[in-house]
């Protein structure tokens, strides 16, 4: 069971050694991918072992959503994973929400509302890095652009296509 594993954990740490223990937290999650308990003393651990380093934290939390997130159960994982993000990298939010709630997993209003609430008060800036609006924006030009060569050959071909003209206020009919 995840609670003999997480207690021989602790013992070997306290025993033998820091790398005795997370070889054992290690197997465990291996042989017992679904127990979202062993997963989070593993971070736990982890983040006491390597003083709080992100990228270890951040690597075991992945780990753990990618081996138990599609779980019915694994809202406490995630819940605690997107917790740990707004502290230490808040761009990592949005994306990880979007990952989060593509799960069918229990208490999903109670974590939809959580990020309303979340959207709502977290300014714009806070959530999405220049690069990300930047792509944004590129993807933007590439299918308008795509759009226009496509409305293009239409009328070309003496076809009527519908198009919405912005700041028109109707659907214009163009036909060549």
């Amino acid at each position: 069971s995840s609670g003999i594993k997480q207690s021989t954990g602790d013992q070997m740490k306290k025993i033998v050694s820091n790398e005795a223990a997370f070889q054992v937290y290690n197997d465990a999650v291996i042989a017992i991918p679904l127990s979202v308990d062993l997963w989070t003393y593993f971070i736990h651990f982890i983040a006491e072992w390597k003083d709080g380093d992100e990228n270890e934290i951040r690597t075991i939390y992945q780990r753990a959503v990618e081996a138990c997130g599609q779980d019915y159960r694994s809202d406490k994982i995630w819940e605690a994973y997107v917790e740990w993000e707004k502290q230490t990298d808040k761009y990592r939010v949005l994306k990880l929400y979007k990952q989060f709630l593509g799960c069918v997993i229990q208490r999903h209003q109670y974590h939809f509302d959580k990020f309303r609430e979340w959207i709502f008060f977290t300014p714009v800036k806070d959530m999405v890095t220049m690069e990300d609006i930047k792509e944004l924006l590129t993807r933007h030009k590439v299918e308008a652009e795509r759009r226009r060569l496509e409305t293009e050959k239409k009328i070309k071909n003496g076809k009527k296509i519908t198009a919405f003209v912005p700041n028109d206020g109707c659907l214009n009919y163009i036909e060549e």
